[in-house]
């Protein structure tokens, strides 16, 4: 990282970035074209865990290159200045590397969706079997992180 002094390393800030944010983009290579897609997410340890439908472009990317980049940020704000060139952001983010799995079985399905819902609620729920037939879960083993802040 260039900027050192914004590295983030400890795993109560790294926690508090994620808990934070509400949308992670995924990066895919459709073959040499980029695509980025934001999605709802969920981290359990190591692994990320969104959800799709069981077709579309998302799939049909992951299933040829299952590699991933991913970004996630929280705290986001502008920080104005009265010369442009000085005008910042404050923020806290995570870009990393993932291998993507497209997970079918019911039971890993259930737990994918718990720690969705969990990042984002501390409800419970469950999930009837006609739900789950109708969704994937992509579970992202993630390789490498960066995690920085800026303005904090």
């Amino acid at each position: 990282m260039r900027r050192s002094e914004k590295q983030v390393n400890d795993s109560d800030s790294i926690q508090k970035i994620i808990k934070n944010a509400l949308v992670c983009r995924l990066a895919l290579a459709d073959g040499d074209q980029p695509y980025v897609i934001p999605v709802s997410f969920g981290i359990d340890n190591s692994e990320l865990y969104v959800h799709s439908a069981l077709q579309g472009k998302k799939v049909d990317i992951i299933r040829k290159n299952p590699k991933i980049g991913f970004e996630i940020e929280s705290d986001v704000s502008i920080v104005p200045h009265e010369i442009a060139c000085k005008w910042g952001f404050r923020y806290r983010s995570i870009v990393g590397t993932g291998v993507a799995e497209l997970v079918t079985d019911n039971l890993e399905k259930r737990f994918g969706i718990s720690v969705i819902m969990s990042h984002y609620t501390d409800k419970e729920f469950s999930f009837p079997q006609e739900a789950l037939d109708k969704t994937l879960i992509i579970k992202i083993k993630i390789l490498s992180m960066t995690v920085k802040q800026s303005g904090f």
